[in-house]
């Protein structure tokens, strides 16, 4: 399947097809060096292979390799990858390649929008969480020690190539990672998805293609965010709050999304009379993620660094019922003081 993005600056070509990775080669043009960046795990998992089809294919190959996880994604590393490129005399009219999940396509697309002003980027997302939502779309970022995604730029790759093979790798925790973006997906804007999450890996390239083919379409609308992407940060207000007060290891993003919806969720009962609360609940917990924390709402003291709040206003997105989502205006300290009712806290 193959569904093009058109953005201001360029279209993106999206590609799902089984073992794409072995024929890589063949969606590169022209003559450019290769810089790729990837994490240890799918370094150990997948680079010798990819290295090998390229170098035969007559392409340079350079790379870069970071540990894997949310740390790595810092301004520190950016200045690495910075200085590694510049070893490697990477220049405008060669390509950089993010080989991993989204950490990788996050800094890794900050890296090639900012590196000479802009280098081409393709995307090859190798967990389910990145291939429905992170790699399509041109959201680029770093975190800061103030919270995350505080730092970044929209830059729309040239081409994100997505083997759903790559999944067969996965931990269930990490597969479980991905399904919450897609839940994400079906309550804000499909609920005919519901019916792919009782069994999720048998109806899994179904769900790849339905969450891309709504991210494209929402994206071409509002590449930057001014007003329905912002539709897709659903869960994602208080979920980056619990990740930062977790130090980014305490629970994965999915899993912080998974506890900012069902928040969210509630709240959307508590203002627009959302009435499917446990439902959403149910096929979260279901689907091995969390619908309560260990953390008390402390940590809801982070949203004040939230990238969605404008002045000491907060656009917080809630449901009026299952596939329509709204966008909500409300005080930052208005909103924190409703959200420290929720369920999700320890008491």
């Amino acid at each position: 399947m193959e569904i093009t993005l058109k953005a201001k600056n360029t279209d993106s070509k999206i590609i799902i097809q089984d073992n794409i990775l072995d024929s890589i080669s063949s969606y590169i043009s022209g003559n450019p060096k290769l810089f790729i960046v990837t994490d240890e795990n799918v370094h150990r998992l997948y680079y010798n292979r990819i290295e090998g089809l390229l170098k035969g294919a007559g392409f340079a190959v350079e790379c870069a390799v970071l540990r894997a996880g949310e740390s790595s994604k810092s301004l520190e590393s950016l200045n690495y990858l910075y200085g590694e490129c510049i070893a490697a005399k990477i220049t405008r009219t060669d390509l950089i390649i993010a080989l991993g999940g989204g950490v990788i396509g996050d800094i890794t697309g900050f890296l090639a929008a900012t590196y000479l002003r802009g280098v081409r980027l393709m995307q090859i997302p190798t967990t389910l969480l990145a291939q429905i939502d992170s790699s399509v779309g041109g959201k680029t970022a770093v975190n800061l020690e103030y919270g995350k995604n505080l730092a970044g730029v929209f830059y729309q790759p040239h081409q994100v190539l997505i083997d759903p093979v790559t999944l067969n790798t996965l931990s269930d925790i990490i597969f479980s990672d991905g399904i919450s973006e897609a839940i994400k997906y079906a309550y804000i804007k499909d609920r005919a998805l519901l019916a792919l999450f009782s069994h999720s890996k048998k109806n899994i390239l179904e769900i790849i293609e339905a969450c891309v083919t709504i991210k494209k379409d929402v994206v071409t609308r509002d590449e930057f965010d001014r007003g329905e992407r912002m539709l897709l940060n659903f869960g994602h207000t208080i979920g980056h709050a619990i990740e930062k007060a977790g130090d980014y290891s305490l629970y994965t993003h999915g899993q912080g999304v998974s506890l900012g919806m069902v928040a969210a969720a509630e709240l959307s009962h508590e203002i627009y009379g959302f009435s499917a609360v446990p439902d959403l609940k149910e096929i979260l917990f279901k689907n091995n993620l969390p619908i309560k924390t260990g953390l008390s709402s402390d940590c809801l003291k982070y949203i004040v660094n939230d990238k969605k709040m404008e002045s000491d206003t907060l656009n917080v997105i809630l449901l009026k019922e299952v596939g329509e989502a709204v966008i909500h205006k409300m005080k930052a300290d208005e909103f924190i003081k409703l959200a420290e009712k929720s369920s999700i806290w320890s008491k």
